[in-house]
C-alpha cells in the first residue's frame, strides 16, 4: 500500500485494522492528529473555510462548495489516531516527509519511531508535494522500498565500539 497525505493516513488506519491486508506500508506526510500540521497551515484552513462558507452564503454556484468544505474538513478535523495503534502494524513502512512539508518534523518522527518495522525517508529541498516535486527520486525510494528486501539496520551493530 502507497499513500500519500490523506491516503496515507488510509494507509496507517489499513495497516492498524486490518494487519492481514497489508504487506509493506509507504506513506507520505501522513499525520495521526490535525494539530501534527503546523499553525499556519491549521490558521489557512480556518480562513478558507470562512471565505467558502461566505461564497456558499452568497449564493455562488462557480465551484462545488461543499465539496471543499468537505476536504477541509478532512485536513481540518480529522483523522484521530492515537499513538499507542503505531505498534499494531505489523507490515514493513517506510515513513516519508518532505523537509519543508506541511506535517511537523517531529510528528513524522513519532510516527516513524511508534511503528515497529519501520524505515524513514525525509526528502531534501522537498514540500508535502514530495511525489510532484522530484518525482524521480520519490519514485526510485518507493520502489525500492517495495522492490527490495526489508532492512532495519541499526549503527550499533558496526562494531566500532566494541
Amino acid at each position: 500500500v502507497l499513500g500519500w497525505s490523506d491516503g496515507g493516513i488510509l494507509g496507517l488506519l489499513l495497516a492498524i485494522h486490518h494487519p492481514d491486508k497489508v504487506s509493506r506500508l509507504a506513506v507520505m506526510g501522513a499525520n495521526l492528529v490535525p494539530e501534527a500540521a503546523y499553525p499556519w497551515a491549521l490558521d489557512g484552513i480556518k480562513t478558507t473555510v470562512a471565505k467558502i462558507t461566505a461564497m456558499k452564503q452568497s449564493g455562488d454556484r462557480s465551484q462545488d462548495w461543499d465539496l471543499q468544505l468537505q476536504l477541509l474538513d478532512l485536513l481540518g478535523n480529522q483523522p484521530h489516531i492515537p499513538v499507542s495503534d503505531l505498534k499494531k502494524i505489523q507490515a514493513p513502512t517506510l515513513v516519508m516527509a518532505g523537509d519543508r512539508d506541511v506535517i511537523r518534523d517531529e510528528h513524522t518522527l513519532q510516527i516513524f519511531h511508534g511503528i515497529p518495522q519501520s524505515q524513514l525517508a525525509i526528502g531534501n529541498g522537498v514540500t508535502h508535494m514530495w511525489p510532484w516535486e522530484k518525482s524521480q527520486q520519490f519514485n526510485d525510494i518507493i520502489h525500492d522500498f517495495f522492490a527490495k528486501p526489508f532492512k532495519m539496520p541499526d549503527s550499533k551493530d558496526l562494531g566500532w565500539f566494541d
